[in-house]
């Protein structure tokens, strides 16, 4: 009976050993687990946050490109890589800026590096708004031109998979 009731005793302490860890790991999950939450919610704060910055940026750079409107030297001013802002706009798919530009009277004509047209970058990268609106310009001359290699924007739009932009 004596051997019996050790036995029973060494094996309750030895359960609790064993809850113990359990709870001490369970314990440690939780901390885990709140860290990466407030970790998660500090980074979802900060994207908040940067994409406010970006709408203010994108603000001012509003008001500027409409006070370059009369300055078209300054408006269709080229990077040492050819692009402008309209090119980079269409590049990006940045419509909200490339209508800016289009109001200002950018030049969206004048190809860019590789002779690569807003159109076709456009339709390279699948901006479908921004074709359309290019589209709508009537600058019919992109659509037939060709860049170094002879592609088409038409041809981009194929190779890079967006129907949608082909159809058009």
């Amino acid at each position: 009976n004596v051997a019996a009731q050790r036995r029973l005793v060494h094996d309750l302490e030895g359960r609790e050993v064993e809850m113990r860890d359990e709870m001490t790991t369970a314990k440690l999950q939780s901390e885990q687990a709140e860290e990466n939450a407030a970790t998660a919610e500090r980074e979802w704060l900060a994207s908040i946050k940067r994409v406010k910055d970006a709408k203010e940026r994108v603000k001012q750079a509003q008001g500027t490109l409409l006070q370059c409107k009369n300055q078209p030297r300054l408006l269709n001013w080229a990077d040492p890589l050819g692009r402008t802002a309209a090119w980079i706009a269409a590049d990006s798919g940045s419509m909200e800026v490339l209508e800016v530009l289009l109001e200002a009277s950018a030049d969206i004509e004048t190809p860019g590096p590789g002779q690569r047209s807003c159109l076709q970058r456009a339709c390279f990268h699948g901006h479908l708004e921004v074709v359309e609106s290019l589209l709508n310009r009537e600058i019919r001359r992109q659509v037939q031109a060709t860049d170094e290699q002879g592609a088409t924007a038409f041809f981009a739009a194929c190779h890079e998979g967006h129907v949608e932009i082909a159809k058009l």
